[in-house]
């Protein structure tokens, strides 16, 4: 029912906790995509598994699934991310834009919005860089979380903000450039302030670009095309 963290960075080695029902005679992992090997199994018991995951340098960054096999039976599929940047965990109280969570450039991090709660995310930025961000929310497969992101100023002034997208529909991103040198705060919360226990995202922080369409749609097999 549940996995924690979410996702991890490729090229490492990740302890995942695994939640659910009926798992004391838990036997294995089965991965629908290469790349991926289960290292060890640290605890199991009948609500929760505990395992060592490698992630190999060449995964490809995004979403991939797997099966949870015990002696009865496989599970239903559960999702899991790959991306570039390494992992830390929300860390409460960061429900005050006066005291922040400090986070860095190229860095997810997992969080959960409970009801009526914001976070915030404190980065430091000079003047013309980029700063992107992106959050996976609705794409975890928990519940229907329609996330809000925005990049505020010192006095609190929202400079950019994202709610739905094309792209990824409620999942939003924005990218961002930086008017001067100085500290900014990423604000997240549901985007009409409600939130639960399941509201579950990774955010990531960075300098990346995010292609938001491709023009043209499409092209001619065989052919090569601009």
């Amino acid at each position: 029912s549940s996995t924690k963290p979410n996702g991890a960075q490729r090229g490492t080695d990740a302890k995942v906790v695994l939640s659910g029902n009926r798992l004391a005679d838990f036997e294995g992992i089965v991965f629908m995509s290469p790349g991926f090997t289960w290292k060890s199994k640290d605890k199991v018991e009948n609500n929760k598994v505990e395992v060592t995951l490698g992630i190999a340098a060449n995964v490809p960054p995004g979403l991939h699934m797997f099966r949870l096999r015990t002696k009865s039976g496989l599970s239903h599929f559960r999702p899991f991310y790959v991306g570039l940047f390494p992992n830390a965990d929300e860390k409460e109280p960061n429900n005050d834009f006066d005291m922040p969570q400090p986070a860095q450039l190229n860095q997810t991090i997992e969080g959960v919005v409970q009801s009526e709660d914001v976070d915030y995310y404190k980065i430091s930025a000079k003047k013309g860089q980029r700063l992107s961000v992106e959050v996976e929310a609705l794409r975890l497969g928990y519940t229907v979380f329609d996330p809000y992101i925005a990049v505020l100023d010192k006095d609190r002034f929202e400079l950019a903000t994202a709610d739905d997208t094309i792209l990824f529909r409620q999942d939003s991103y924005l990218n961002f450039t930086a008017p001067e040198d100085g500290e900014y705060t990423i604000q997240v919360r549901e985007s009409s302030y409600r939130g639960g226990g399941n509201n579950f995202y990774r955010l990531h922080i960075g300098s990346f670009h995010r292609p938001e369409m491709v023009y043209p749609a499409g092209g001619k097999v065989g052919s090569t095309t601009k």
